[in-house]
C-alpha cells in the first residue's frame, strides 16, 4: 500500500480483517489519500474463533472501516451485527438470477459472481445488485483446516511464503490464512486485461483484482494496467473458467 498505489485511486482496497486491525497506520494511508477501505472476512471461522474475529473487526470498525466484505454465509450476521455494509465475495457462489435475488433480499450492496461462471453467463445474471468479477490473481484452489507448515516443521512458518510443487515440477504456493490455516493457489495467474471488451459486455460493475505473491511494483503495474496504460502482463497467466465450462 504504497503511494504509487493509491495515486491511482482504486477504487476500494480490501483488507483482510486481521491485517486492518494490525496495520492501522495502512488503513490511515489509504483513508488520507481518499481511497476508500473495506474489511475482508475470513472464509472460515468456528465458533471458538468469533470472539477473536469481533476483536478484529471491532478495531477495524473503529478505524473507520464501515464495509465488509464477506464470502461465508454463516458471517453474514456477524458483520451486520456490528454495523458494516455488506458485500458479497466469491465464496457465496453466485451461479444464478435467483442467488442474486436471494442476498439481495438479505441485505447485501454487492455481490462477485462465482469464478467458475463463463463469461456469457455472467452476462446473463440479475444485476438488481451492483456484480463485480474478478479479474486478476492467482485463483485459490484449496484451504486447509490445519497449518501444513506446523505439521510439517513442527512450527508455523506459513507467513514465509511456501510453495507446494506437483509431480510435474510446478509450484503452487501456500499461503498463510485466516486462524493459522492454509491456502493453497494456482500456479498461473488470470489474467484479463487485455479482454476489456469481454467483461464491459458481461454488465460486470466493477472489477477486482486479487494480489497474494506480487511485489509492490508488481502491484502497481497492473492496477495500471486494468486501468488501461501500460503492457504489463504476467509472465505465465490463464483466462480461468471464463472462457470454458467447469468440467
Amino acid at each position: 500500500l504504497d503511494g504509487r498505489l493509491l495515486a491511482l485511486k482504486p477504487e476500494r482496497i480490501y483488507l483482510p480483517c486481521d491485517e486492518g486491525a494490525a496495520c492501522p497506520d495502512a488503513v490511515r494511508r489509504c483513508q488520507e489519500a481518499g481511497v476508500a477501505v473495506s474489511v475482508q472476512l475470513p472464509r472460515i471461522c468456528w465458533d471458538g474463533e468469533l470472539d477473536t474475529l469481533n476483536q478484529q473487526l471491532t478495531v477495524c470498525k473503529e478505524l473507520g472501516i464501515s464495509h465488509a466484505l464477506v464470502g461465508n454465509l454463516g458471517l453474514l450476521d456477524v458483520a451486520r451485527d456490528l454495523g458494516f455494509t455488506l458485500h458479497g465475495d466469491y465464496g457465496l457462489q453466485v451461479f444464478n438470477s435467483h442467488g442474486v435475488e436471494e442476498y439481495r433480499s438479505l441485505g447485501l450492496a454487492s455481490l462477485t459472481a462465482s469464478f467458475e461462471l463463463k463469461l456469457a453467463q455472467i452476462r446473463d445474471l440479475s444485476k438488481t445488485l451492483p456484480v463485480e468479477l474478478l479479474a486478476y490473481g492467482r485463483l485459490p484452489l484449496m484451504i486447509t483446516e490445519n497449518c501444513a507448515m506446523k505439521a510439517g516443521a513442527g512450527q508455523c512458518c506459513c507467513g514465509n511464503g511456501n510453495t507446494l510443487t506437483d509431480r510435474r515440477g510446478v509450484g503452487f504456493p501456500v499461503l498463510k490464512a485466516w486462524g493459522c490455516r492454509n491456502e493453497i493457489f494456482n500456479a498461473d495467474t488470470l489474467f484479463l486485461a487485455d479482454k476489456s471488451g469481454d467483461y464491459l459486455r458481461a454488465g460486470v460493475s466493477g472489477l477486482q483484482l486479487l494480489f497474494t505473491t506480487e511485489d509492490a511494483r508488481t502491484v502497481v503495474d497492473m492496477v495500471r494496467r486494468y486501468q488501461g496504460v501500460g503492457d504489463a502482463a504476467p509472465a505465465s497467466y490463464t483466462r480461468g473458467l471464463y472462457y470454458r465450462d467447469v468440467e
